[in-house]
């Protein structure tokens, strides 16, 4: 089974039902609830089910572009939007205290 493709030119009905679905809001005071209405009907074409490739490639290869963490603290990290959280996982992994926020 493919994965679902982002949003965007390759999946033109996802970004339709996008614009549709937050068209019908009455002011941005309503985008959480349709961010959830989407969520709970599993329609989610932006999540690929793995962390960011290129948040992969910097911890993996670029590691000397993070600021070394000092007094045998752990560094921090927030992921805002994280989804399913993947991407905090992987920090978690690299030995971050990571926080994922999501709506």
């Amino acid at each position: 089974m493919a994965s679902p493709s982002p949003v965007g030119t390759k999946n033109p009905d996802a970004r339709a039902r996008l614009l549709s679905h937050f068209s019908q809001a009455k002011g941005t005071t309503e985008h959480g609830k349709k961010w959830d209405d989407l969520w709970r009907d599993g329609f989610m074409p932006w999540d690929k089910g793995f962390p960011s490739p290129a948040l992969v490639d910097l911890l993996t290869e670029r590691q000397d572009l993070f600021p070394k963490a000092e007094n045998g603290r752990r560094r921090k990290a927030l992921v805002a939007g994280c989804g399913k959280g993947y991407d905090v996982l992987l920090l978690g992994a690299f030995g971050y205290d990571a926080y994922g926020l999501e709506i």
